[in-house]
């Protein structure tokens, strides 16, 4: 899978089913992809500010897309 795709699924997950938060371990059992390749990506799309990074209240890391409310219609 290419970043490309990755991104675009990432996008999918948050725009098609409303989820919020992307774990790094979900992503890779979600995608099949493993899960260095998942980290790699996730840092890739951080970069470009597709997602920022964040930790959960037991400190578990995870991402979102900025500017996402689930609440409000799509553009």
């Amino acid at each position: 899978m290419t970043y490309e795709e990755f991104e675009w699924h990432i996008l999918r997950f948050v725009y098609e089913d409303q989820l919020e938060k992307l774990a790094p371990s979900s992503l890779a059992y979600a995608l099949g992809l493993p899960h260095d390749t998942v980290v790699d990506y996730l840092e890739q799309a951080e970069r470009a500010g597709v997602v920022v990074m964040d930790f959960d209240e037991d400190g578990r890391l995870e991402y979102s897309v900025p500017g996402f409310d689930a609440v409000k219609p799509l553009p």
